[in-house]
């Protein structure tokens, strides 16, 4: 599942891992941030 990328340290993830996981958090601060208006 792509929630066990939350659970690894940062020198652990790949490059790919990586830009996906700051991915979805992009994804979830644009959904929180549209809620807000």
């Amino acid at each position: 599942m792509q929630d066990e990328i939350f659970n690894k340290r940062p020198e652990q993830l790949s490059v790919q891992q990586f830009v996906e996981l700051t991915n979805m958090v992009e994804n979830e601060l644009v959904l929180m941030n549209s809620q807000q208006h």
